[in-house]
């Protein structure tokens, strides 16, 4: 039955007639295209979400909310970055591999980045890029990989073929 279909799919034919040449219900007949579709991809599992190339991160906050909870004694909010706000590491290569990652609450640190993208980095294929901070600077360190800085604080944005 498979190769039939495998025949019938070569020959462009619609789901409409696949479906009343084999007499199988038309819903059967987008399921199995789906998943022989699905089965030429040829990218190989362990490679396909590691970052190459240029890579770019950097952390950004979202307030934690506690909509639809009771919340008692609560101090008010304050500004700057606190443990009441999300950091979610964002990362992005250049062939669109894209990556957001719950670290934490406050603050990230350098085992905060390990986590999020120390298995998809590779030393001397990957090229990271991000701002001034030293928890970056110490995961490139240890991850024996190329680092590159482009200091947003300072309102740089591009710096050569880098920016964030």
């Amino acid at each position: 039955m498979i190769s039939a279909y495998l025949s019938l799919m070569v020959q462009e034919k619609n789901l409409d007639k696949i479906s009343t040449e084999l007499g199988i219900n038309k819903k059967t007949a987008f399921d199995w295209c789906h998943k022989i579709l699905a089965s030429f991809d040829t990218k190989n599992d362990d490679d396909q979400d590691n970052f190459k190339g240029i890579t770019k991160s950097d952390e950004t906050f979202f307030l934690r909310s506690e909509k639809g909870m009771k919340v008692k004694d609560r101090e008010s909010r304050k500004r700057g970055i606190s443990k009441d706000q999300v950091a979610v590491i964002v990362t992005q290569d250049r062939k669109s591999t894209l990556d957001l990652r719950v670290a934490k609450l406050g603050r990230i640190g350098k085992v905060d980045i390990e986590n999020a993208i120390g298995k998809r980095v590779i030393k001397d294929i990957t090229m990271l890029c991000s701002d001034a901070h030293h928890s970056y600077k110490g995961f490139s360190k240890d991850s024996e990989m190329e680092f590159h800085i482009v200091n947003a604080s300072k309102g740089e944005r591009v710096k050569g073929k880098y920016h964030i």
